[in-house]
């Protein structure tokens, strides 16, 4: 017996060294795209293991050692990794601030300092990507740093994965790794009282964030365990569909050429046919037909479907691109793309016209005139009714398709006359309100030949004196990332480091805006991406910013191109103040809620002043129509807007906006 004692420890010695020098010297490994890593593997001086129930794994480490706000390289902690899969990979870690401040407890110790020895090592937000000072490339990030090391901090007090670098322009933090092998990550103490508990390296790719941050994931020891496989589904087909007959044409394949001489124009469906384990596709297909569509069930339709009715849309001539991703519950899958065009080799009769399109009172059904290119509707002239739009076409006109764009934004094809924008009964027109704003309407007719010419028409709505559009400003509790209400001019702020500033361009095109505040606190600051904030933001988490007390003076400008490039599109400028200790007592003027969104069911309220039906229309982030309603407000301006389409919208900010007699509401909403 004493004999197999020493047998064994001695086999299990080979093993170890086995597995060590198989790793390389690595302690831990990339298995199938992440890397995760407990920080309390590694020690050194200058760092605390310290216990915490809500640490992954019970325990996690804290920089005791003293402020090294301008050198690097102190209490380095190095966490040796092997990689199998060349690639880029995005860096994050959880952490907190373990040490609160009297003052601005949200921005001091809360940072340590970065630096992995890759092929490439930067940070990016959206198309700006920096490097590290000391790295021989720039541009680099605001704040400090030197000798190849990042800044990187978080401004959550309790356990979060946000992983930034420069200071008030957060960029997130990538690695290149174009072999493989064994690199280092390099972790020094920066500010006393900056916890962190658990580093993971993860390809985008293969992983979302909400993976990558699953505390559930085991640690990936080089030779240990290996997180489960994650099935994203494919999808193994497109298929192009007669949405009249709901018979199959063939298959929709890159840089297919469709003919409408040969389909005879019918309104097309699209189905993507996936693996079993895909439980939703989205859809996003841009060109002369723009929509973006999310499907939770099996068949996954564009345009929709009940069973296997095909619903589906008419297709002008042009070029199209058509995204296809599939998604399970473990993921997100690969994505199809697809190029595809619209031809028509036998071209529509020249008499196949939009003769003329008159502007009705949808309420009395009574036409008010002709819309002609450039006309100025004025709202105290027609008392600020419903508006009906019909489309009066030559007789070989068999259907309409509408694109109208600005601040109402829908698209809708009718197929018998009367042909009208937001459809009939007969004579009795369906109408919209119209706020005040820019509009763009293009009117396509069709014929059996195929697709005639259209009318483009340009006119714009002012209420007594004409009036440019504008932006709506939103304040947002960047803890919670929650709406507080709207920021009208002179409103008062209550007092507080916690919030951000959302500007909603009223103008289609933006690309960018820029941000220009005045006061006790000054920053101008340029916003590429929406939700457009003045304070930065990477999707629905936004940074928080610092705002004396005082008065201040906040322009929003609308660029068509990124980086404040293009053309200037409009601005809007309002005063307010921050400071007042009653700001906040007073009760919000217009609100919705619950937000985030928990079902179909929102709540609005409104001015007390309001009374009365309202009209309201739901938009995504990239200004594209959901979908639109009524709703009756009680005696104490509120009411219910159901949105039927909860199921199918996809996790994000959307904006409700409400049309009342008085004025104009606009709410963000997040659909988690």
């Amino acid at each position: 017996m004493k004999l197999k004692i020493p047998l064994l420890a001695l086999f299990l010695s080979f093993f170890y060294l086995d597995a060590y020098s198989q790793c390389n010297g690595a302690i831990f490994e990339e298995q199938n795209g992440i890397v995760v890593m407990e920080a309390e593997t590694i020690t050194t001086s200058g760092w605390s293991v310290r216990s915490d129930g809500s640490a992954s794994g019970g325990s996690h480490l804290t920089y005791t050692g003293s402020d090294a706000f301008t050198t690097p390289g102190i209490s380095t902690l190095t966490y040796k990794v092997k990689i199998n899969s060349p690639g880029t990979y995005r860096f994050i870690w959880r952490n907190k601030i373990s040490i609160l401040a009297n003052t601005a407890p949200n921005t001091e110790h809360n940072d340590s300092w970065l630096k992995i020895i890759a092929s490439d090592f930067y940070a990016q937000n959206g198309s700006s990507r920096i490097y590290p000072y000391g790295s021989g490339r720039t541009p680099n990030p605001n704040g400090a740093g030197s000798g190849g090391w990042f800044k990187v901090y978080t401004n959550t007090i309790d356990w979060s994965w946000a992983t930034r670098t420069s200071d008030n322009d957060p960029h997130v933090i990538y690695a290149t790794f174009n072999n493989a092998g064994v690199y280092d990550i390099l972790v020094s103490g920066r500010s006393n009282g900056h916890s962190i508990d658990r580093l993971v390296l993860y390809k985008e790719s293969s992983y979302t964030a909400s993976q990558a941050e699953n505390l559930s994931l085991a640690e990936t020891r080089c030779g240990g365990s290996v997180p489960p496989p994650t099935e994203t589904g494919t999808i193994n087909s497109v298929q192009l569909f007669n949405a009249n007959t709901d018979t199959s044409i063939g298959t929709l394949s890159n840089n297919l050429v469709i003919d409408l001489a040969q389909t005879n124009n019918v309104p097309l469906a699209i189905i993507a046919n996936a693996s079993a384990s895909v439980t939703s596709v989205q859809f996003q297909l841009t060109g002369p037909v723009t929509t973006t569509r999310t499907e939770g069930a099996d068949p996954f339709a564009l345009f929709g479907n009940s069973g296997t009715d095909y619903f589906g849309s008419l297709f002008p001539v042009g070029s199209y691109s058509l995204r296809v991703t599939p998604s399970t519950s473990s993921g997100t899958g690969t994505a199809v793309n697809i190029n595809f065009s619209v031809i028509n080799s036998t071209p529509p009769p020249t008499s196949t016209l939009i003769n003329s399109l008159q502007l009705i009172n949808a309420n009395t059904d009574v036409a008010i005139g002709t819309l002609t290119n450039g006309l100025v509707i004025n709202l105290a002239q027609t008392g600020n009714v419903p508006l009906a739009i019909v489309a009066n076409t030559s007789t070989s006109v068999s259907s309409v398709q509408f694109q109208l764009s600005g601040p109402v934004t829908t698209t809708r094809t009718e197929g018998a006359a009367p042909f009208a924008l937001f459809g009939n009964s007969g004579t009795d027109y369906f109408g919209s309100l119209f706020p005040v704003g820019s509009y763009t309407l293009k009117v396509t007719p069709y014929t059996s030949a195929g697709i005639g010419t259209a009318l483009t028409i340009n006119f714009s709505v002012v209420n007594g004196t004409p009036t440019s559009p504008s932006f709506s400003f939103v304040l947002i509790n960047s803890t919670t990332d929650q709406t507080i209400t709207t920021l009208t001019n002179g409103a008062n702020v209550a007092s507080g480091s916690n919030i951000n500033i959302n500007a909603i361009s009223p103008y289609g095109n933006t690309a960018s805006v820029y941000f220009v505040v005045q006061g006790p606190t000054s920053r101008t600051f340029t916003e590429n991406f929406a939700p457009y904030a003045l304070f930065g933001n990477i999707g629905e988490d936004y940074n928080t910013g610092l705002l004396a007390n005082g008065s201040y003076t906040l322009t929003a400008t609308a660029y068509s191109g990124s980086n404040r490039s293009g053309t200037n599109l409009g601005s809007t400028t309002i005063n307010f103040t921050v400071g007042s200790s009653s700001a906040r007592s007073e009760e919000v003027a217009a609100a919705a809620y619950p937000n985030p969104m928990i079902d179909s069911k929102i709540n609005i309220k409104l001015p007390e002043n309001e009374v009365g039906t309202v009209n309201f229309s739901l938009k995504n982030s990239s200004g594209v129509e959901i979908e639109t309603g009524k709703t009756q407000l009680s005696d104490k301006a509120k009411a219910d807007v159901n949105l039927y389409s909860f199921d199918r919208m996809a996790p994000g900010v959307y904006y409700l906006t409400v049309q009342s007699l008085n004025g104009i509401y606009t709410f963000p909403l997040i659909r988690k």
